[in-house]
């Protein structure tokens, strides 16, 4: 298996754990896909132990997107973690440092938890689902095409919605509202869609638009 894993150029990464919970080390071979496959482990009882996948400043396509997995960088290069889809998936893991999300595929995926990427987030195709602030990350989410669907209400404060130049839908659920507050909410040339029972609060005093935008509510 070491050869074969050596051949796909592969990471190894040992993790040392506490002797007290009965493991003694588990080797964690990570693809250049972002998935992790558990080479070893000693009397620990787990089918799988996953470590956070460091991009190193490349570029990044995950095809396994359910898989609870923190993805980090630690290059001052920027790093693009590409989630492409299409199939509606959840996604337990969650995304840190100097790392910008592309959103592609027809799919939706859900984010579950908190994430603190610098760089911001596309969503060229597809849908993405949060239910919370933080989930978004901090930066600029751009609009190139996709939808961004709010499951439940809560206030944006640190995000730009950029839909300059392109199409983007923000879709919010019936009983929910997404207020945005003090960042900018750009529409220049671009053409911004609400859809969905549900309401948006631009509560903002950093609003761009042009005469060649477009809303539709």
């Amino acid at each position: 298996m070491f050869e074969n894993l050596t051949k796909k150029k592969c990471r190894y990464f040992l993790t040392a754990l506490f002797a007290a919970v009965g493991i003694s080390y588990v080797a964690v071979a990570e693809t250049a896909n972002g998935n992790a496959e558990t080479l070893q482990c000693d009397v620990c009882g787990l089918d799988q132990l996953t470590a956070p996948i460091d991009l190193e400043g490349a570029s990044v396509t995950v095809d396994d997107i359910s898989a609870d997995r923190q993805y980090v960088t630690s290059s001052e290069t920027p790093a693009v973690l590409v989630f492409d889809t299409d199939d509606d998936v959840a996604f337990g893991g969650s995304v840190h440092d100097n790392i910008l999300i592309v959103k592609k595929g027809e799919g939706k995926i859900a984010f579950a938890k908190e994430n603190s990427h610098t760089l911001g987030m596309i969503i060229s195709n597809g849908t993405v689902s949060v239910s919370a602030e933080n989930q978004l990350g901090p930066g600029t989410l751009t609009f190139a095409g996709g939808t961004l669907d709010v499951a439940q209400s809560f206030t944006q404060t640190e995000v730009i919605f950029d839909f300059t130049g392109d199409v983007g839908t923000i879709n919010v659920a019936e009983g929910a509202v997404l207020t945005i507050s003090n960042q900018f909410f750009k529409t220049e040339n671009g053409v911004f869609t609400k859809t969905g029972a549900g309401e948006i609060v631009v509560a903002t005093q950093f609003l761009e638009f042009s005469n060649k935008a477009r809303w539709v509510i």
